[in-house]
């Protein structure tokens, strides 16, 4: 049976040293059992999206972005339709590769190891019985992982708590590179907004690794 979700107050989650919470998921990505809860817990730090977002990644919102590195998935409000797009470092797209190559191959019922082998609708994320990874049965991992470096680093939060993370950081660093200057502050603000639509890394430091879609 899964725990109750703990949902913590905006302030509360802001208030927590984000060094702790940064150590926290490294912990929880170092000590993974299965290669795509490491992918998913990259994911869920470097872009910002929601779990859901992840979770439903299919191979066709894959190949639709037309680039490494990029993924359409089913944004919220979007009607089921892949529509925004996440970002990610060329370190993650290798990870993403050898999962669909490795692990989720040896769960994918017909053994495919290529992404252009997968269908569109084919979900990324799959159980150890080859059905689609559902919220519930990544919670029972999260859990496990949580439990142990919470306990290290003294933390408590979700993995939408990462989301409100994410945009935190951003924002720091857009008062960072405005210096004080009110103007610039609102159009780096207004950048972000815009592309926090799209999840692109305008404003978070990571780097941009565009290259052709690799045929996995």
């Amino acid at each position: 049976m899964l725990k109750r979700l703990i949902w913590l107050p905006l302030e509360v989650i802001l208030a927590i040293p984000q060094d702790r919470m940064r150590k926290t998921v490294d912990s929880m990505i170092q000590h993974t059992t299965f290669q795509r809860d490491r992918v998913i817990l990259l994911l869920l730090r470097a872009t910002g999206a929601r779990l859901s977002e992840i979770l439903s990644m299919t191979a066709g919102g894959y190949r639709e972005a037309g680039h490494a590195c990029r993924a359409l998935v089913v944004n919220k409000g979007s009607y089921g339709r892949e529509e925004k797009m996440v970002y990610f470092t060329s370190a993650i797209e290798r990870e993403l590769a050898k999962y669909i190559r490795d692990e989720r191959a040896c769960h994918d019922p017909q053994g495919r190891k290529r992404l252009c082998d997968l269908d569109d609708t084919d979900p990324i994320f799959l159980t150890t019985d080859g059905t689609p990874y559902t919220r519930a049965a990544f919670y029972y991992h999260w859990y496990a992982l949580f439990e142990q470096a919470a306990k290290r680093y003294h933390v408590a939060f979700s993995p939408h708590d990462l989301r409100h993370l994410y945009v935190t950081k951003n924002l720091a660093t857009i008062e960072a590179k405005a210096n004080g200057n009110e103007h610039v502050e609102q159009e780096l603000r207004d950048g972000f907004r815009h592309n926090a639509l799209q999840q692109s890394p305008l404003v978070s430091g990571q780097p941009r690794h565009w290259c052709k879609l690799p045929v996995l």
